[in-house]
């Protein structure tokens, strides 16, 4: 597998429906079971055994899945381990669970932003490629190449130097045409 292979499938979301919700499930469970083990001696912490199973959830999952992971979670803990009879009985619940919703919201949109910002940069499909839709580009002095279909653009370098090696490019091309045509007699 490809080092460009690797990354996109790291940046995209690989598991989706029935697994999907098996993984939410599993998500869910297993930092509840956790913070279930340390509930006689551990208080005021009700939260933060899910953080990192969020950030698990928008890595491998589509955000809405790591939404039901962090909203399931809100559920479960305070219904658990928060100490009163009544869902968001006070102030510090309301607090709790904003920090809470916060950070996993910061969470999942940095994972949603790292891929969105990724995902024209790192691809295996070669059809753009093969296809000749190159774009050339110069700003401040600098080449630039990009591919139709794609927000991302490679620099090349300084234009007077991108400029002398297409020139050699050129060259090469014509060179070998001329070497490989057939002779004519």
């Amino acid at each position: 597998m490809s080092r460009a292979e690797l990354l996109r499938r790291l940046l995209a979301p690989s598991i989706t429906g029935a697994r999907a919700f098996a993984l939410v499930t599993l998500l869910i469970a297993i930092p509840t079971l956790i913070r279930a083990a340390v509930n006689g001696f551990v208080t005021g912490c009700e939260f933060s055994v899910f953080l990192p199973f969020v950030l698990a959830a928008a890595v491998f999952m589509e955000w809405r899945y790591a939404a039901i992971v962090a909203l399931g979670s809100v559920g479960l803990a305070d219904y658990l381990f928060m100490t009163h009879a009544s869902f968001f009985s006070g102030p510090c619940d309301v607090y709790v669970v904003g920090i809470f919703l916060t950070s996993s919201t910061l969470i999942i949109s940095l994972v949603q932003f790292v891929r969105m910002r990724f995902a024209g940069i790192i691809s295996t499909d070669r059809s753009d490629f093969a296809s000749g839709q190159v774009v050339f580009s110069l700003e401040n002095n600098q080449a630039w190449a990009g591919w139709h279909g794609r927000k991302t653009m490679v620099q090349l370098g300084k234009k007077d130097d991108v400029a002398e090696m297409m020139e050699d490019f050129l060259a090469q091309l014509e060179l070998a045409e001329r070497l490989n045509s057939p002779r004519r007699d």
